[in-house]
């Protein structure tokens, strides 16, 4: 999925601002629906500064008949991935298959392993640490990204947790 402004900064003629707004507006939703909180707010800080003589449509985001079906664990998993729960959230989604529920299962999975790591860290940390913990849910989440990227399965967000070392 592109956003129409996407297309329109491609060309040759510039978006307008309304353009521009609504696109961040979309933006906006679909980080916070993937828990991208950075994300998401860089997205309405620079939505809300832009000024417009119209008011922005409210972005609607196309769904898949796939997420549709899956819409209640996504939402119980979101829900846990807000509450810091990355182990449940990635539970609960991991039957799901649209893109959606891949990227929050696999961000949660990447999440809880650096929480595990975290955690370990606090056991060990000396003068004799020598770096040596990892995040042990790396090489799963590899493997399940290139998986989805040989099925040509893996959409933007995808590949955004691909540099994920």
């Amino acid at each position: 999925f592109t956003p129409h402004w996407i297309y329109c900064a491609m060309a040759t003629e510039s978006p307008s601002l309304l353009q521009l707004k609504e696109g961040l507006l979309l933006s906006f939703k679909e980080c916070s629906e993937r828990g991208l909180t950075y994300s998401a707010n860089w997205a309405i800080e620079l939505a809300s500064s832009i000024e417009t003589e119209q008011l922005p449509s409210i972005p609607e985001i196309e769904r898949s008949p796939l997420f549709q079906s899956e819409y209640t664990q996504f939402c119980l998993g979101k829900s846990l991935y807000d509450l810091h729960e990355f182990k449940r959230a990635a539970y609960v989604l991991q039957n799901c298959k649209s893109n959606e529920a891949f990227f929050l299962r696999s961000y949660s999975t990447f999440l809880a392993g650096e929480k595990m790591k975290e955690d370990s860290l606090v056991d060990v940390i000396g003068p004799d640490h020598d770096g040596s913990i990892k995040n042990t849910e790396l090489l799963s989440l590899k493997r399940d990204l290139a998986k989805r990227e040989i099925d040509n399965q893996l959409d933007g967000y995808g590949y955004y947790l691909k540099p994920i070392k």
